[in-house]
This record gives C-alpha cells, structure tokens and sequence, in this order.
C-alpha cells in the first residue's frame, strides 16, 4: 500500500470521526435546549432583561424545562421574550404563572425563572403571554445581601465594643485573661471537680461490684429470692417468737390490767369524795361548805388558846406560891 492511500484512509477516518462528533454534540446541544422535542413557545414582556439572550436555560421551580427561543423589542418600553418550553411540562405551567429573570448562581448567566401562581388556572397554551415579576430574582438576591452586610456590620460593632471591654479589664472573661490568681483558683476549681468526678466513678463502680456480688448464686439476694426452705424457715421463727412474747408477756399484761383496773377504781373513789366535798357532806366537807360550823369551829380554837394561856398563867402562879414553891423544888433538883 503506497503512502498516499494510507494518508487518505487516515483523513477518512478523521472525517468519519468528527462528524460523529459533531452530530453528538448537536444532539446533546439541541436536547439540553429542546430544540428536536415537542415544544411550545409561550412569551413575557419586561422592561430590562438584564443581558439575557437567546439560548439561555428556562427554569420552572428550579428545574430545566426549556431556553429563550427569541428576544425582541415590541415597543419603546417593552421587550418580549419568547420561551420554548418541554410539552411534557405543559399540565404543571398555568395561565397565571409568574416569569422572573434571574442568575445562575451570583455571577452566572442570566435565565428565566417560572413560579406557580396564587390561583388555579387552565394550563398554558403555545402563543400564550404570561404575567411577569418586575423585581427580579437578583434584586432580591441583593436586597438580601445587603441586610447581611448590615447585620454583619452590627456584629462586628458588638464585638469589637467586647473586644474593648475585655482589653479595659471589664467583665469575668477580662478577669479570666488577666488576673493570675482568678485562673489558678479555676484551675484549682476544676481539679477539684474531676476529683470528685473520678471519686463518683469509682463509687459507682463499687456499688455495680457490690450489687453483682449481691446478685450472685451465693449472693445475700440470691439466697433471699431463690432459697424455697428460707419461708418456712422465717415462718418457724415467727411462730416461736409469738409463743414466747405470750408465754412471758401474758402473766405481765394481766398484771398490768389489774393495775389499771386498780388506778381505774381508786380514780372513781377520789371522783366520788370529790363530789361529796363539794356537797357539803361528811365532816370536811360540812367544814369547807357550813360557815355557821366552821365559825364555831373557829370559836372553840379561839377559846382553847384562851384557856391555854390562862391555865399558863396560873401554874406560873402557882410556881411562885409558898406552899407549891418547895414542890417545883424539889422536882427540878430530881431531874
């Protein structure tokens, strides 16, 4: 084979290939745009487009449903945008839809934004002009950025109005950062809670060994809960000690009922003379309720004090007598 057959059949395999290529790529150009599907071309009018050309994506609730099929001035102030979109997605597009320009992304390129409408309305139909939304997604977007970029302003004054503070020395954190003393005592602080942390871990540990050792076959608990003759044991138990509390007991409850008995009488008795007393009968209580016998009662006292005093002085009298005289004598001189 000479050398140029062998130059031609590489050119026609170069041609073959990229003509291949490039009907892929016009396939795949045309079916991203849906320019080889069934279609329909619905329209919007707006006032600025923003850059937007012919070729750039339709969205409807963020999915790709179509490109700008045209872009034409139809008056002084209006400009009419025309929007092939997929048949496919003819049923979910109403007559109400609202049609926006925005980005992709910040920066990207512009396209059309389709959004429900508030009401129920008939699907569109091909030649139908739908409502725009004269602030666009990107104003928004701005409207958007620019309330950050104020908050963000805000927060960085607050925090530079506490970076200040906390420099100056004001506030626990500046006490924190600069007073040596404040962060050895947290320090100690918080050694002293991991302390008592571990301290506490190792009594739950001990108590978990305590409760399996409890819980074991020879454990208290085990024996307590699986031992069948520990029942009748404590029931034998019981039934001595009952015996027992009557046998010794009895005798002293018996006794002590007696007793109470006795207290219950004597209580009446002391009742009953009580009553008595404050009848008036008897001999004290005629004295304490009779002021005719309590008076003479008085009277005899005071007459036999009277007679004591005069028979005393009659025997001192008769002391001093001459004839009684040598009598006392002699009985002082024998005692």
């Amino acid at each position: 084979m000479s050398k140029h057959n062998a130059d031609m059949i590489r050119l026609g395999l170069f041609v073959i290939v990229a003509t291949i290529l490039f009907i892929m790529g016009v396939y795949y150009v045309g079916n991203s745009k849906n320019i080889f599907g069934r279609n329909i071309i619905v329209y919007a009018d707006f006032k600025d487009v923003r850059g937007l050309q012919a070729g750039n994506n339709v969205r409807f609730m963020g999915i790709n449903i179509g490109s700008v099929s045209s872009i034409e001035i139809k008056q002084d102030t209006i400009i009419r945008v025309g929007m092939r979109i997929s048949k496919s997605v003819q049923q979910s597009v109403k007559k109400d839809a609202l049609v926006s320009i925005g980005t992709n992304g910040l920066v990207g390129a512009s396209l059309i934004n389709i959004s429900p409408g508030k009401n129920i309305k008939p699907k569109v139909e091909s030649g139908d002009v739908l409502q725009t939304d004269q602030e666009s997604s990107t104003a928004a977007i701005m409207k958007t950025l620019g309330n950050t970029n104020q908050t963000v302003a805000e927060l960085s004054q607050n925090l530079l109005e506490i970076s200040d503070k906390i420099n100056n020395g004001e506030g626990t954190i500046s006490l924190l950062l600069n007073d040596a003393s404040m962060a050895q005592t947290t320090r100690e602080s918080l050694n002293h809670i991991n302390r008592v942390s571990e301290n506490m871990s190792q009594v739950s540990n001990d108590l978990q060994d305590f409760i399996s050792d409890m819980t074991k076959e020879k454990g208290l608990v085990h024996y307590l809960t699986k031992d069948t003759t520990l029942v009748s044991q404590m029931d034998h138990i019981i039934s001595k000690l009952d015996s027992m509390v009557n046998y010794q007991l009895g005798p002293s409850f018996d006794d002590l009922s007696e007793t109470i008995d006795h207290f219950h009488s004597m209580s009446m008795d002391l009742q009953k003379i009580s009553a008595d007393l404050s009848e008036g009968k008897g001999t004290i209580g005629l004295l304490l309720k009779d002021e005719e016998t309590a008076s003479k009662v008085r009277q005899i006292i005071e007459n036999l004090d009277s007679s004591s005093a005069k028979l005393d002085e009659n025997l001192k009298a008769l002391r001093s007598n001459w004839f009684f005289k040598k009598y006392f004598k002699e009985k002082e001189k024998k005692k």
